[in-house]
């Protein structure tokens, strides 16, 4: 079985500051300053994000089906 994920248009709404959420290539989160940063190295979220992503989509944070 599937899930699907709703994808949210950044032009239309930003996630809220310092909560990681899905975006193309990986995970990421807005912080305090308006920049995006990746949480996929080491140290995480230390890295800027060298694009701007288009979309965002909130973790799943449940395990059913």
């Amino acid at each position: 079985m599937s899930r699907s994920i709703e994808q949210v248009c950044v032009g239309d709404t930003l996630p809220p500051v310092g909560v990681c959420v899905i975006v193309a290539g990986g995970v990421a989160k807005i912080k305090e300053d308006g920049i995006w940063y990746t949480g996929m190295e080491e140290p995480v979220f230390e890295r800027p994000l060298e694009w701007s992503p288009k979309w965002w989509a909130k973790i799943p944070l449940d395990n059913e089906v």
